[in-house]
């Protein structure tokens, strides 16, 4: 009985691949769903609340050829404000897209981020028109 148990399972052991043989999710794609599930990405603006009241002002940043941060006016005197004040780039982001997934993953952090930034560019510019 056990040797012809064993005579059916083992085709099925053998043909079942390790986790080495499994190919690995590209590590920036791993990052970007690490930023992701920390987001609130229903209500980016309380997670941008947040960090406001913890005096934490850094806009966040998406990485490409260069930086961009999405939510902010496109203009000179923007730059200067976000270099001020600082920002945090989302880690998973970049120019080089690992495939259709990393592509939804950037377009879902480029819709949080322009939220947030959005969120704390109203808050600091009125904050800094007053100093």
């Amino acid at each position: 009985m056990r040797a012809i148990l064993l005579a059916f399972l083992l085709p099925i052991i053998v043909a079942v691949p390790s986790s080495a043989e499994l190919p690995k999710e590209p590590p920036l794609v791993t990052a970007l769903k690490r930023e992701i599930q920390k987001m609130d990405l229903d209500h980016p603006e309380d997670d941008a609340a947040k960090n406001l009241a913890r005096g934490d002002t850094r806009f966040l940043g998406i990485q490409g050829y260069s930086v961009t941060f999405p939510g902010t006016p496109d203009h000179p005197a923007s730059y200067k404000l976000v270099q001020h004040l600082g920002f945090r780039v989302i880690a998973g982001t970049a120019d080089k897209v690992s495939g259709d997934e990393h592509l939804r993953l950037i377009a879902i952090a480029v819709q949080y981020v322009g939220r947030y930034n959005r969120y704390i560019w109203f808050h600091t510019v009125k904050h800094e028109d007053k100093t």
